[in-house]
Protein backbone atom coordinates (compact mmCIF):
# COMPACT_ATOMS: atom_id res chain seq x y z
CA UNK A 1 0.00 0.00 0.00
CA UNK A 2 1.25 3.79 -0.69
CA UNK A 3 2.20 5.59 2.16
CA UNK A 4 -0.09 8.68 0.68
CA UNK A 5 -2.48 6.20 2.14
CA UNK A 6 -1.53 5.40 5.56
CA UNK A 7 -3.12 8.52 6.87
CA UNK A 8 -6.91 7.57 5.99
CA UNK A 9 -6.41 3.76 6.86
CA UNK A 10 -5.81 4.79 10.04
CA UNK A 11 -8.68 7.49 10.42
CA UNK A 12 -11.22 5.32 8.92
CA UNK A 13 -10.04 1.87 11.29
CA UNK A 14 -10.30 4.21 14.30
CA UNK A 15 -13.22 5.54 12.74
CA UNK A 16 -14.69 2.09 12.70
CA UNK A 17 -13.50 1.17 16.40
CA UNK A 18 -14.56 4.68 17.47
CA UNK A 19 -18.31 3.45 16.26
CA UNK A 20 -18.47 0.24 17.69
CA UNK A 21 -17.35 1.56 21.32
CA UNK A 22 -20.29 4.10 21.47
CA UNK A 23 -21.39 2.54 24.25
CA UNK A 24 -18.09 2.76 25.86
CA UNK A 25 -17.46 6.48 25.68
CA UNK A 26 -14.89 6.39 28.26
CA UNK A 27 -12.25 5.40 25.70
CA UNK A 28 -13.51 7.59 23.19
CA UNK A 29 -11.80 10.67 23.43
CA UNK A 30 -7.99 9.34 23.68
CA UNK A 31 -9.12 6.81 21.21
CA UNK A 32 -10.11 10.17 18.38
CA UNK A 33 -7.27 12.34 19.92
CA UNK A 34 -4.44 9.41 19.53
CA UNK A 35 -5.84 8.16 15.80
CA UNK A 36 -6.06 11.87 15.25
CA UNK A 37 -2.34 12.73 15.98
CA UNK A 38 -0.94 9.92 14.82
CA UNK A 39 -2.46 10.70 11.28
CA UNK A 40 -0.85 13.98 12.07
CA UNK A 41 2.53 12.68 12.30
CA UNK A 42 2.07 10.38 9.12
CA UNK A 43 0.89 14.01 7.14
CA UNK A 44 3.70 15.53 8.12
CA UNK A 45 6.14 12.98 7.45
CA UNK A 46 5.53 12.68 3.49
CA UNK A 47 7.85 14.02 0.90
CA UNK A 48 6.21 16.70 -1.25
CA UNK A 49 5.45 16.49 -4.10
CA UNK A 50 4.82 12.55 -4.50
CA UNK A 51 2.53 10.81 -6.90
CA UNK A 52 1.38 7.44 -6.92
CA UNK A 53 -1.01 5.07 -8.87
CA UNK A 54 -3.31 2.90 -7.11
CA UNK A 55 -6.07 1.15 -8.65
CA UNK A 56 -6.69 3.79 -11.72
CA UNK A 57 -6.67 6.64 -9.47
CA UNK A 58 -3.41 8.48 -9.76
CA UNK A 59 -2.93 9.85 -6.10
CA UNK A 60 -1.01 13.21 -6.07
CA UNK A 61 0.44 15.52 -2.79
CA UNK A 62 1.27 18.68 -3.21
CA UNK A 63 2.26 21.56 -0.75
CA UNK A 64 -1.39 22.51 -0.78
CA UNK A 65 -2.58 19.55 -0.08
CA UNK A 66 -0.12 19.68 3.30
CA UNK A 67 -0.97 22.62 4.28
CA UNK A 68 -4.71 22.10 4.50
CA UNK A 69 -4.24 18.46 5.88
CA UNK A 70 -2.04 19.51 8.65
CA UNK A 71 -4.06 22.67 9.50
CA UNK A 72 -7.80 21.20 9.41
CA UNK A 73 -6.18 18.28 11.50
CA UNK A 74 -4.42 20.04 13.86
CA UNK A 75 -8.07 21.65 14.14
CA UNK A 76 -10.26 18.60 14.76
CA UNK A 77 -7.77 17.14 17.44
CA UNK A 78 -8.80 20.87 19.42
CA UNK A 79 -12.07 19.63 18.68
CA UNK A 80 -11.93 16.32 19.84
CA UNK A 81 -9.65 17.64 23.10
CA UNK A 82 -13.00 19.93 23.93
CA UNK A 83 -15.44 17.07 23.52
CA UNK A 84 -13.30 14.76 25.83
CA UNK A 85 -12.41 17.45 28.94
CA UNK A 86 -16.16 19.42 28.22
CA UNK A 87 -19.10 18.47 26.51
CA UNK A 88 -19.03 14.44 25.81
CA UNK A 89 -20.72 13.47 22.55
CA UNK A 90 -19.66 9.65 21.97
CA UNK A 91 -21.37 10.06 18.43
CA UNK A 92 -19.24 12.90 17.10
CA UNK A 93 -15.72 11.03 17.94
CA UNK A 94 -16.70 8.26 14.59
CA UNK A 95 -17.85 11.31 12.62
CA UNK A 96 -14.98 13.41 13.22
CA UNK A 97 -12.41 10.71 12.33
CA UNK A 98 -14.12 9.90 9.09
CA UNK A 99 -13.94 13.28 8.12
CA UNK A 100 -10.66 13.73 8.89
CA UNK A 101 -9.89 10.74 6.72
CA UNK A 102 -12.22 11.37 4.29
CA UNK A 103 -10.19 15.39 4.05
CA UNK A 104 -7.06 13.41 3.55
CA UNK A 105 -8.51 11.25 0.74
CA UNK A 106 -9.88 14.25 -1.17
CA UNK A 107 -7.01 16.42 -0.97
CA UNK A 108 -4.65 14.15 -2.83
CA UNK A 109 -7.61 12.72 -5.45
CA UNK A 110 -6.57 14.22 -8.65
CA UNK A 111 -9.72 13.31 -10.50
CA UNK A 112 -12.85 15.03 -10.55
CA UNK A 113 -15.50 12.19 -9.68
CA UNK A 114 -13.45 10.63 -7.31
CA UNK A 115 -13.10 14.01 -5.36
CA UNK A 116 -16.60 14.99 -5.79
CA UNK A 117 -17.42 12.05 -3.71
CA UNK A 118 -15.62 12.05 -1.38
CA UNK A 119 -16.36 15.58 -0.74
CA UNK A 120 -20.31 14.71 -0.35
CA UNK A 121 -19.45 12.07 1.69
CA UNK A 122 -17.88 14.15 4.37
CA UNK A 123 -20.28 16.85 4.09
CA UNK A 124 -22.97 14.18 4.76
CA UNK A 125 -21.38 12.66 7.67
CA UNK A 126 -21.80 15.46 10.42
CA UNK A 127 -25.76 14.14 9.83
CA UNK A 128 -25.55 11.27 12.36
CA UNK A 129 -24.03 13.66 14.80
CA UNK A 130 -26.84 16.38 14.92
CA UNK A 131 -29.76 13.52 14.70
CA UNK A 132 -28.55 10.69 16.73
CA UNK A 133 -30.09 11.90 20.40
CA UNK A 134 -32.83 14.68 18.61
CA UNK A 135 -34.71 14.91 22.20
CA UNK A 136 -31.31 16.69 23.38
CA UNK A 137 -30.28 18.50 20.36
CA UNK A 138 -33.61 19.33 19.27
CA UNK A 139 -31.67 19.23 15.57
CA UNK A 140 -33.79 16.49 13.51
CA UNK A 141 -35.51 19.04 11.72
CA UNK A 142 -32.56 21.37 11.25
CA UNK A 143 -30.27 17.94 9.96
CA UNK A 144 -32.69 17.06 7.88
CA UNK A 145 -33.02 20.88 5.76
CA UNK A 146 -28.76 20.15 6.11
CA UNK A 147 -29.13 16.55 4.29
CA UNK A 148 -31.63 17.85 1.76
CA UNK A 149 -29.45 21.08 0.97
CA UNK A 150 -26.27 18.81 0.98
CA UNK A 151 -28.32 16.37 -1.11
CA UNK A 152 -29.43 18.22 -4.18
CA UNK A 153 -25.87 20.17 -4.29
CA UNK A 154 -24.46 16.20 -4.85
CA UNK A 155 -26.87 16.01 -7.57
CA UNK A 156 -26.47 18.90 -9.47
CA UNK A 157 -22.67 18.18 -8.99
CA UNK A 158 -22.70 15.32 -10.94
CA UNK A 159 -25.15 16.45 -13.51
CA UNK A 160 -22.18 19.39 -13.54
CA UNK A 161 -19.33 16.48 -14.08
CA UNK A 162 -21.99 15.19 -16.79
CA UNK A 163 -22.14 18.34 -18.98
CA UNK A 164 -18.51 18.42 -18.53
CA UNK A 165 -17.46 15.30 -20.06
CA UNK A 166 -19.66 16.19 -23.15
CA UNK A 167 -18.10 19.70 -23.71
CA UNK A 168 -15.81 20.32 -26.95
CA UNK A 169 -12.07 20.44 -27.60
CA UNK A 170 -12.25 23.54 -28.21
CA UNK A 171 -14.06 26.30 -25.97
CA UNK A 172 -16.80 28.34 -27.77
CA UNK A 173 -17.58 25.67 -30.02
CA UNK A 174 -21.06 25.03 -27.96
CA UNK A 175 -22.26 27.36 -25.73
CA UNK A 176 -25.71 26.58 -24.77
CA UNK A 177 -24.07 23.37 -22.91
CA UNK A 178 -20.93 25.18 -21.57
CA UNK A 179 -23.85 28.52 -20.11
CA UNK A 180 -25.59 25.28 -18.24
CA UNK A 181 -22.48 23.76 -17.12
CA UNK A 182 -21.84 27.15 -15.61
CA UNK A 183 -25.26 27.66 -14.06
CA UNK A 184 -24.89 24.10 -12.35
CA UNK A 185 -21.69 24.39 -11.07
CA UNK A 186 -22.43 27.70 -9.43
CA UNK A 187 -25.78 26.35 -7.95
CA UNK A 188 -23.94 23.30 -6.86
CA UNK A 189 -21.21 25.05 -4.65
CA UNK A 190 -23.70 27.63 -3.39
CA UNK A 191 -25.67 25.00 -1.67
CA UNK A 192 -22.77 23.11 -0.36
CA UNK A 193 -21.32 26.40 1.01
CA UNK A 194 -24.20 27.84 2.16
CA UNK A 195 -23.38 31.31 0.20
CA UNK A 196 -26.79 33.75 0.54
CA UNK A 197 -29.18 32.74 -0.48
CA UNK A 198 -28.71 29.43 0.19
CA UNK A 199 -27.64 29.89 3.43
CA UNK A 200 -31.11 28.91 5.13
CA UNK A 201 -30.16 24.98 6.00
CA UNK A 202 -27.11 26.23 7.76
CA UNK A 203 -28.55 28.70 9.94
CA UNK A 204 -31.43 26.37 11.07
CA UNK A 205 -28.66 24.12 12.04
CA UNK A 206 -26.67 26.99 14.41
CA UNK A 207 -28.96 27.11 17.27
CA UNK A 208 -30.10 23.54 17.90
CA UNK A 209 -26.94 21.47 17.10
CA UNK A 210 -24.17 20.73 19.35
CA UNK A 211 -20.99 23.04 19.68
CA UNK A 212 -18.83 20.39 18.65
CA UNK A 213 -20.49 19.21 15.33
CA UNK A 214 -21.18 23.28 14.49
CA UNK A 215 -17.01 23.47 14.98
CA UNK A 216 -16.80 20.57 12.36
CA UNK A 217 -18.94 22.00 10.32
CA UNK A 218 -17.91 25.63 9.56
CA UNK A 219 -14.30 25.38 11.03
CA UNK A 220 -13.47 22.46 8.52
CA UNK A 221 -15.82 20.90 6.01
CA UNK A 222 -16.98 25.00 5.07
CA UNK A 223 -12.85 25.51 4.09
CA UNK A 224 -12.69 22.18 2.55
CA UNK A 225 -15.33 22.49 0.11
CA UNK A 226 -14.18 25.70 -1.24
CA UNK A 227 -10.72 24.50 -1.62
CA UNK A 228 -12.76 21.80 -3.09
CA UNK A 229 -14.07 24.33 -5.71
CA UNK A 230 -10.49 24.93 -7.59
CA UNK A 231 -9.38 21.85 -7.38
CA UNK A 232 -12.72 20.16 -9.24
CA UNK A 233 -12.61 22.99 -11.84
CA UNK A 234 -9.14 22.52 -12.60
CA UNK A 235 -9.13 18.13 -12.83
CA UNK A 236 -12.16 18.08 -14.49
CA UNK A 237 -10.68 20.51 -17.49
CA UNK A 238 -13.52 22.67 -18.16
CA UNK A 239 -11.87 25.69 -16.20
CA UNK A 240 -11.11 27.60 -19.76
CA UNK A 241 -14.05 26.84 -21.18
CA UNK A 242 -15.72 28.29 -18.31
CA UNK A 243 -13.86 31.25 -17.76
CA UNK A 244 -14.57 31.83 -21.59
CA UNK A 245 -18.09 32.43 -21.10
CA UNK A 246 -19.01 36.16 -20.63
CA UNK A 247 -21.24 35.56 -17.77
CA UNK A 248 -19.23 33.81 -15.64
CA UNK A 249 -16.76 36.47 -13.70
CA UNK A 250 -20.46 38.30 -13.11
CA UNK A 251 -22.27 35.17 -12.13
CA UNK A 252 -19.96 34.49 -8.99
CA UNK A 253 -19.29 38.14 -8.21
CA UNK A 254 -22.92 38.69 -7.86
CA UNK A 255 -23.48 35.38 -5.72
CA UNK A 256 -20.03 36.37 -3.73
CA UNK A 257 -20.96 39.89 -3.11
CA UNK A 258 -24.43 38.86 -2.21
CA UNK A 259 -23.37 36.61 0.09
CA UNK A 260 -20.15 39.09 1.85
CA UNK A 261 -23.21 41.37 2.45
CA UNK A 262 -25.57 39.40 3.04
CA UNK A 263 -23.58 37.86 6.26
CA UNK A 264 -22.24 40.81 7.26
CA UNK A 265 -25.81 42.00 7.52
CA UNK A 266 -26.86 39.18 9.15
CA UNK A 267 -24.54 39.08 11.64
CA UNK A 268 -24.75 42.56 12.55
CA UNK A 269 -28.48 41.43 13.81
CA UNK A 270 -27.72 37.82 14.86
CA UNK A 271 -29.27 37.06 18.57
CA UNK A 272 -26.77 35.11 19.87
CA UNK A 273 -23.18 34.12 19.63
CA UNK A 274 -23.41 31.40 17.45
CA UNK A 275 -25.13 32.89 14.71
CA UNK A 276 -22.77 35.54 14.64
CA UNK A 277 -19.99 33.19 13.90
CA UNK A 278 -22.34 31.48 11.42
CA UNK A 279 -23.36 34.87 9.32
CA UNK A 280 -19.47 35.76 9.59
CA UNK A 281 -18.06 32.94 7.62
CA UNK A 282 -20.46 32.66 5.47
CA UNK A 283 -19.77 36.64 4.58
CA UNK A 284 -15.95 35.36 4.59
CA UNK A 285 -17.54 32.44 2.04
CA UNK A 286 -18.79 35.38 -0.09
CA UNK A 287 -15.55 37.37 0.46
CA UNK A 288 -13.34 33.96 -1.32
CA UNK A 289 -15.91 33.56 -4.22
CA UNK A 290 -15.64 37.02 -5.28
CA UNK A 291 -11.61 36.63 -5.11
CA UNK A 292 -11.85 33.04 -7.00
CA UNK A 293 -14.29 34.59 -9.70
CA UNK A 294 -11.03 37.05 -10.78
CA UNK A 295 -9.63 33.99 -12.30
CA UNK A 296 -6.48 35.81 -11.23
CA UNK A 297 -4.07 34.43 -8.63
CA UNK A 298 -4.01 37.23 -6.39
CA UNK A 299 -7.75 36.51 -6.17
CA UNK A 300 -7.62 32.36 -5.13
CA UNK A 301 -4.59 33.09 -3.02
CA UNK A 302 -6.70 35.64 -0.77
CA UNK A 303 -9.62 33.34 -1.06
CA UNK A 304 -7.64 30.24 0.07
CA UNK A 305 -5.83 32.04 3.01
CA UNK A 306 -9.38 33.65 4.19
CA UNK A 307 -10.93 30.67 4.07
CA UNK A 308 -8.66 28.63 6.34
CA UNK A 309 -8.02 31.56 8.98
CA UNK A 310 -11.47 31.48 9.25
CA UNK A 311 -11.99 28.30 9.75
CA UNK A 312 -9.51 27.87 12.70
CA UNK A 313 -10.66 31.24 13.72
CA UNK A 314 -14.83 30.22 13.68
CA UNK A 315 -13.75 26.86 15.79
CA UNK A 316 -12.35 28.38 18.13
CA UNK A 317 -15.39 30.87 18.70
CA UNK A 318 -17.70 28.49 18.30
CA UNK A 319 -15.81 26.60 20.74
CA UNK A 320 -15.77 30.20 23.46
CA UNK A 321 -19.53 30.27 22.23
CA UNK A 322 -20.33 27.20 24.33
CA UNK A 323 -17.90 27.83 27.48
CA UNK A 324 -19.87 31.23 28.06
CA UNK A 325 -23.25 29.18 27.53
CA UNK A 326 -22.24 26.95 30.11
CA UNK A 327 -21.40 29.49 32.56
CA UNK A 328 -24.35 31.76 31.93
CA UNK A 329 -27.16 31.65 34.24
CA UNK A 330 -30.58 31.80 34.43
CA UNK A 331 -30.75 35.12 35.65
CA UNK A 332 -28.08 36.96 33.49
CA UNK A 333 -28.86 39.45 31.11
CA UNK A 334 -27.78 38.45 27.28
CA UNK A 335 -24.46 37.29 26.80
CA UNK A 336 -21.64 38.26 29.52
CA UNK A 337 -17.85 37.89 29.78
CA UNK A 338 -18.31 37.87 33.82
CA UNK A 339 -18.06 33.42 34.18
CA UNK A 340 -16.07 32.74 31.33
CA UNK A 341 -13.61 35.94 30.72
CA UNK A 342 -10.35 34.31 29.30
CA UNK A 343 -12.82 32.57 26.49
CA UNK A 344 -14.38 35.37 25.53
CA UNK A 345 -11.12 37.26 25.55
CA UNK A 346 -9.96 34.42 22.89
CA UNK A 347 -13.49 35.17 21.25
CA UNK A 348 -12.45 38.71 20.60
CA UNK A 349 -8.69 37.91 19.64
CA UNK A 350 -10.30 35.70 17.11
CA UNK A 351 -12.62 37.87 15.74
CA UNK A 352 -9.43 40.10 14.49
CA UNK A 353 -9.09 37.01 11.91
CA UNK A 354 -12.34 36.48 10.79
CA UNK A 355 -12.95 40.15 10.39
CA UNK A 356 -9.80 40.05 8.68
CA UNK A 357 -7.86 42.83 10.69
CA UNK A 358 -4.20 43.72 11.35
CA UNK A 359 -2.36 41.84 13.33
CA UNK A 360 -3.73 38.21 13.09
CA UNK A 361 -3.40 36.08 10.20
CA UNK A 362 -6.50 37.00 8.58
CA UNK A 363 -5.56 40.62 6.98
CA UNK A 364 -2.84 39.04 4.31
CA UNK A 365 -5.28 37.40 2.20
CA UNK A 366 -8.42 39.31 3.10
CA UNK A 367 -6.10 42.60 1.94
CA UNK A 368 -5.14 40.87 -1.80
CA UNK A 369 -9.17 39.76 -1.94
CA UNK A 370 -9.58 43.58 -1.24
CA UNK A 371 -7.23 44.95 -3.55
CA UNK A 372 -7.84 42.83 -6.69
CA UNK A 373 -11.82 43.47 -6.32
CA UNK A 374 -11.10 47.15 -6.80
CA UNK A 375 -9.09 46.37 -9.74
CA UNK A 376 -11.41 44.04 -10.98
CA UNK A 377 -14.04 46.86 -10.66
CA UNK A 378 -14.81 49.40 -8.02
CA UNK A 379 -18.60 48.20 -6.93
CA UNK A 380 -17.03 45.12 -6.08
CA UNK A 381 -14.22 46.03 -4.27
CA UNK A 382 -16.96 48.40 -2.60
CA UNK A 383 -19.66 45.56 -1.57
CA UNK A 384 -16.29 43.84 0.20
CA UNK A 385 -15.02 46.83 2.03
CA UNK A 386 -18.74 47.05 3.28
CA UNK A 387 -18.61 43.51 4.32
CA UNK A 388 -15.65 44.41 6.42
CA UNK A 389 -17.42 47.11 7.83
CA UNK A 390 -20.62 45.60 8.99
CA UNK A 391 -18.34 42.44 10.69
CA UNK A 392 -16.41 45.18 12.32
CA UNK A 393 -19.80 46.25 14.39
CA UNK A 394 -21.48 43.42 14.60
CA UNK A 395 -18.10 41.90 16.35
CA UNK A 396 -17.50 45.38 18.16
CA UNK A 397 -21.77 45.26 19.28
CA UNK A 398 -20.61 41.35 20.48
CA UNK A 399 -17.42 42.55 22.50
CA UNK A 400 -19.38 45.59 24.49
CA UNK A 401 -22.51 42.89 25.23
CA UNK A 402 -20.12 40.45 26.52
CA UNK A 403 -17.87 42.89 28.52
CA UNK A 404 -20.25 45.24 29.66
CA UNK A 405 -20.78 43.86 32.48
CA UNK A 406 -17.51 43.21 33.89
CA UNK A 407 -15.77 39.81 35.64
CA UNK A 408 -16.89 38.51 39.14
CA UNK A 409 -13.80 37.00 40.37
CA UNK A 410 -15.14 34.97 42.45
CA UNK A 411 -17.27 33.13 39.52
CA UNK A 412 -15.07 32.62 37.29
CA UNK A 413 -15.22 28.93 35.71
CA UNK A 414 -12.61 26.64 37.46
CA UNK A 415 -11.72 24.34 34.32
CA UNK A 416 -10.84 27.13 31.39
CA UNK A 417 -10.42 24.12 28.35
CA UNK A 418 -11.55 26.73 26.13
CA UNK A 419 -10.31 29.61 27.19
CA UNK A 420 -6.47 27.54 26.76
CA UNK A 421 -7.09 26.14 24.02
CA UNK A 422 -8.08 29.34 22.10
CA UNK A 423 -5.01 31.39 23.33
CA UNK A 424 -3.18 28.46 21.37
CA UNK A 425 -5.23 29.69 18.25
CA UNK A 426 -4.65 32.43 18.56
CA UNK A 427 -1.28 32.49 19.10
CA UNK A 428 -1.09 31.22 15.68
CA UNK A 429 -3.13 33.38 14.47
CA UNK A 430 -1.05 35.88 15.31
CA UNK A 431 1.88 34.27 14.12
CA UNK A 432 0.61 33.73 10.33
CA UNK A 433 -0.54 37.14 10.79
CA UNK A 434 2.87 38.47 11.59
CA UNK A 435 4.74 35.97 9.21
CA UNK A 436 2.50 35.24 6.27
CA UNK A 437 5.27 32.97 4.02
CA UNK A 438 4.45 30.21 7.02
CA UNK A 439 1.70 29.54 4.99
CA UNK A 440 0.94 31.41 1.88
CA UNK A 441 4.18 30.03 -0.39
CA UNK A 442 1.78 26.81 -1.19
CA UNK A 443 -1.14 28.65 -2.15
CA UNK A 444 0.84 30.83 -3.81
CA UNK A 445 2.25 27.22 -6.03
CA UNK A 446 -1.63 26.26 -6.38
CA UNK A 447 -2.59 29.92 -7.46
CA UNK A 448 0.14 29.05 -10.41
CA UNK A 449 -1.26 25.59 -11.39
CA UNK A 450 -4.76 27.16 -11.46
CA UNK A 451 -3.53 30.06 -14.04
CA UNK A 452 -1.82 26.96 -16.17
CA UNK A 453 -4.97 25.08 -16.25
CA UNK A 454 -6.86 28.76 -16.75
CA UNK A 455 -4.68 28.89 -20.09
CA UNK A 456 -3.36 25.68 -21.37
CA UNK A 457 -1.79 26.82 -24.69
Amino acid sequence: MTETLYPVVVLFAAAIVALALRDRPRFLPALSVIALVVAFGLVVSLGVPQEERVADVTLRWTGISRLVDEALLALLILVALYVGLVEPLPEFHPVALFVAGATHLLLVMSQALPLFVVLVGALVAPVVAFVIRPRETRSLEAAVRYFGAVSIGASLGIAALGLAGQQPAAPGEERLPLTLLLVVLIATFALLLGAVPFHVHLASLTSDAPISALALLFGVLLPLTFIAFPMLLIQSRVLPAVASVEKAQLALSALGSVSALGGALLAVGAPDLRRLVAYTVVSNVGAALVGLATFSAAGLVGAIGTMLVTGAAATQQLLSAGALERARLPQDQGWSARRAPLAAVAFMLSSLALIGLPPMGGFPPRFLLQEISFAVAAPLGAALLLASVGLLVAHLRAGLGLFGQGVARNEIERRPVVGATGLAIVGALLFVGLYPNAYLPPIVDFARQFLLALRPF
